[in-house]
């Protein structure tokens, strides 16, 4: 990096030339502002984690079952894809900074962007073409992006509170976000979508807490008194129960027209108010938004059929779109400094059927080479020799003519090196034994 470029830098100015922006985007950047950009906002999102437990539950769900699936590098030639064995970024992956392993940081990379629809890395590296030394997660509450008129995005800021703030470059930083229709540069949490019934919930905990913790698990009464009574004597009446309505909620009504004191229990209860049946009502719907497939995984009811569904679905529409996210994001930002045609991916989580894949795979030998096959099935390399170019059968064909058992155990005959068996010859045939001439005596 030049000299200029590094003071340009300092002063907050992009590395890209202002005429490569397209004027449509600097239009965007010119319109949105930072009128969607609420970091107190995210920072209510992130703390309905620890307060409501059906969204603890399912982005914990989804951040762990996202942490602990193998990430990889491979490298991508003529549309094949070719693994890099013990990839740089793979080995700063499992090391990303003193403080956090692997897990940790994906784990919290999955549920801050869940939670707020944001995550932000800081890649600590010299210059936008050097590759990272550490990465580190910054909480998505204290960091906003800039947008520009002129640059589209000039940076991001960093904002750790107590008025401090500092200016971060857009190399600097890898956002992993969800698509938000009002906004191009944050993306949007699903707690938005599920805020009311997300505050309806709270809400019925603080009653049901309420009910047992101050009020002993009694639902409010009414003490009646039959006769008026007249204001000094009410009043003394009202201070001797003063005790007693602390720990059962006490209302006194005088003047009612029966004789004596009588108690009338108050006619709310937790059926009346479908307590339970709401409160299942609000996990579910946070569950089918966070994760599909969470419900029937957990149910306490479920059948061994109904929770192997849950799981695929699960994986497939919960887990698997999130890693396909950060990967991509991470080969578009970060391996292009390791090389060209790089390309990060994490292992496939969705659950196959291998019935349907054996019988495929049986089809497709019928018209295709070995090679094809394990190319195709297996990733493998070309056997290397003129079996590779036959078809299963005729493998099969070529073997039952005695080939010698292969060491290795592919059962498709021997290896390349190894010269072909001899075809047993026939045994000698004995001499023919001479005939005697018979003679007449």
């Amino acid at each position: 990096m030049s000299i200029l470029s590094d003071v340009l830098n300092r002063f907050g100015w992009a590395k890209a030339a202002l005429d490569t922006v397209p004027e449509v985007m600097k239009a965007t950047a010119s319109y949105e502002g930072t009128s969607h950009i609420d970091p107190g906002k995210w920072e209510n999102q992130a703390r309905l984690y620890r307060q409501l437990s059906w969204v603890h539950t399912a982005v914990s769900m989804i951040a762990r079952s996202a942490a602990v699936v193998p990430f990889s590098v491979s490298e991508l030639v003529n549309e094949e894809t070719t693994g890099i064995v013990n990839h740089e970024f793979e080995i700063l992956l499992n090391y990303p900074n003193p403080l956090m392993s692997r897990y940790e940081l994906l784990e919290a990379t999955a549920s801050f962007r869940a939670l707020t629809g944001n995550a932000y890395w800081w890649l600590n590296r010299p210059s936008p073409d050097a590759p990272p030394v550490e990465i580190w997660l910054l909480p998505s509450y204290m960091v906003q992006p800039v947008p520009d008129e002129q640059m589209y995005l000039k940076g991001y800021l960093f904002e750790p509170g107590g008025g401090d703030s500092v200016f971060l470059q857009t190399w600097e930083i890898t956002h992993f976000k969800t698509f938000n229709p009002l906004s191009t540069f944050v993306g949007l949490s699903p707690i938005e979508a599920l805020a009311t019934i997300a505050v309806g919930d709270l809400k019925m905990q603080e009653w049901n807490r309420s009910l047992f913790a101050d009020n002993n698990a009694r639902l409010p009464g009414i003490l009646a008194f039959a006769d008026p009574i007249k204001d000094p004597v009410w009043e003394v009446v009202k201070k001797d129960t003063e005790e007693s309505a602390k720990t059962r909620q006490i209302m006194m009504m005088r003047n009612i027209g029966k004789g004596g004191v009588q108690w009338l229990q108050n006619s709310v209860s937790h059926r009346d108010m479908e307590f339970l049946a709401g409160r299942e009502f609000t996990k579910e719907e946070i569950f089918s938004v966070y994760a599909p497939g969470l419900s029937s995984m957990l149910a306490v009811n479920a059948t061994e059929a109904n929770s192997k569904t849950g799981q695929t679905t699960f994986s497939e529409y919960g887990v698997w779109p999130l890693l396909v996210a950060m990967a991509e994001k991470i080969t578009t930002d970060i391996l292009p400094t390791y090389g060209e045609n790089q390309v990060g991916a994490f292992a496939d989580i969705r659950t196959r059927d291998r019935v349907l894949e054996m019988a495929e795979q049986e089809v497709y030998s019928q018209t295709h080479t070995i090679d094809e096959v394990r190319g195709k099935y297996y990733h493998d390399e070309p056997i290397g020799d003129e079996r590779g170019a036959l078809l299963q059968a005729e493998v099969a064909t070529v073997a039952d003519d005695g080939p010698e058992p292969n060491p290795t155990g592919d059962n498709l005959g021997p290896p390349a090196t190894r010269s072909a068996p001899r075809k047993p010859t026939s045994p000698k045939a004995s001499p023919p034994i001479p005939r005697r001439r018979l003679t007449p005596n």
